[in-house]
């Protein structure tokens, strides 16, 4: 959560944010009760806009619904751990049973109350290179597509146990956590971050021939 290889990026980044006078409400799904969608469309048909299952997603979606931004913080896993993908999932009542056509692909209307204009990435995986994310970034891209919000990033930091480590043996990697936090400030005032910006927090800080003498 807020001490995992993850927060190395978006703390910084939520700082950003805030300094660029951005109002940050900060949820853990890890820990949250969250159970998982059932697929039975209720929010679509019997009950327009609300979910039948009661638990904390009764909290959770008047924030999503209201926010104009989401930044999802996911660890990389195969592509993203279970709890995120129950979140997602469990979005269903943002969106209404009626068809939106963009190009030659029909999705859900959003409902008129959903403000949401962005939809931001931020990850960090273990392994050295970044082609790891690309599940990850098309899902999420996919994710923000279906809700008719931009896809507004990828905040992506690779080997991030060596971020970890080198911070933690004193070493400077400030450039890499001002960028990050430069990039949240960018996102608010902005409504983008710069490609240079994003290459900086994503930049190599070893070779992948030390990081496979020292991390494997």
């Amino acid at each position: 959560m807020d001490k995992g290889n993850t927060a190395l990026i978006l703390n910084p980044f939520i700082e950003g944010m805030r300094e660029a006078g951005a109002e940050v409400d900060l949820l853990f799904t890890k820990k949250l009760n969250i159970k998982h969608c059932s697929g039975e469309f209720k929010c679509w048909g019997e009950t327009p806009g609300k979910c039948y299952i009661r638990d904390d997603m009764d909290k959770v979606l008047p924030k999503l619904r209201d926010a104009e931004i989401w930044v999802l913080g996911i660890p990389l896993y195969v592509p993203m751990p279970g709890e995120m993908q129950d979140l997602i999932n469990r979005t269903m009542p943002l969106l209404e049973n009626s068809v939106d056509v963009r190009g030659r692909r029909m999705f859900p209307h959003r409902r008129k109350e959903f403000r949401l204009q962005r939809v931001v990435l931020v990850s960090s995986c273990a392994f050295w290179e970044m082609e790891n994310f690309d599940k990850l970034v098309l899902a999420i891209k996919e994710t923000a597509e279906a809700l008719g919000a931009e896809y507004a990033g990828s905040v992506l930091r690779p080997h991030a146990v060596v971020l970890k480590s080198m911070m933690n043996s004193g070493q400077n990697v400030d450039s890499i956590l001002r960028a990050a936090k430069k990039a949240g400030a960018e996102l608010v005032s902005k409504g983008s971050i710069s490609k240079e910006t994003l290459d900086k927090i994503s930049s190599p800080l070893i070779t992948f021939e030390e990081y496979l003498e020292n991390y494997v």
